[in-house]
């Protein structure tokens, strides 16, 4: 009896086992549903990100058209945006420098605070000017427009922000 009793136990575990390898195999080849979701809002950020790029190229061609824009205020309008690329991407490096710092010191075991407050302190200069030039940037164009185009895109601006608070 004892060597049937062996022969079955061993026969129930090679079932089991094999039962066991089955379905982690079949699991496996399934992907989650998780994995699923995140396949299809990475998919949904790539589109997001390559629209954004162009976007931006589009951007003038469909303010002008929305706002009556003169050839003139194009011309200036985009004399400004060249001037503050040309301004912007030394400053841009700087953030690029910045964020690698703040991404080392995150992967530290432990997190120095103080390290990273002295960093974002060295970096305000930098952080400041940024600010400063888009928003320089921002009231020349504003300068440029008519009373009516600024209510315009004020009017057009407030739709967006509306939109997005509902989302």
């Amino acid at each position: 009896m004892k060597a049937s009793a062996i022969l079955s136990t061993a026969i129930i575990t090679a079932c089991l086992c094999t039962t066991a390898i089955t379905s982690t195999s079949v699991i496996a080849k399934e992907p989650t549903v998780h994995e699923q979701q995140s396949k299809k809002t990475h998919h949904k950020h790539d589109n997001k990100k390559q629209g954004r790029h162009h976007s931006k190229k589009k951007f003038m061609k469909r303010m002008a058209k929305y706002l009556a824009l003169t050839e003139q205020q194009i011309v200036e309008i985009k004399a400004i945006k060249t001037q503050l690329k040309a301004e912007q991407s030394p400053l841009k490096a700087e953030l690029v420098e910045y964020r690698d710092k703040v991404k080392a010191l995150t992967d530290e075991a432990n997190f120095d605070e103080n390290g990273f407050i002295t960093l974002r302190q060295q970096y305000q200069e930098t952080f400041t000017q940024i600010a400063l030039n888009d928003i320089i940037s921002k009231v020349a164009i504003k300068a440029l427009l008519t009373d009516e185009q600024r209510e315009k895109m004020a009017t057009a601006r407030n739709k967006k922000m509306a939109h997005v608070k509902h989302h």
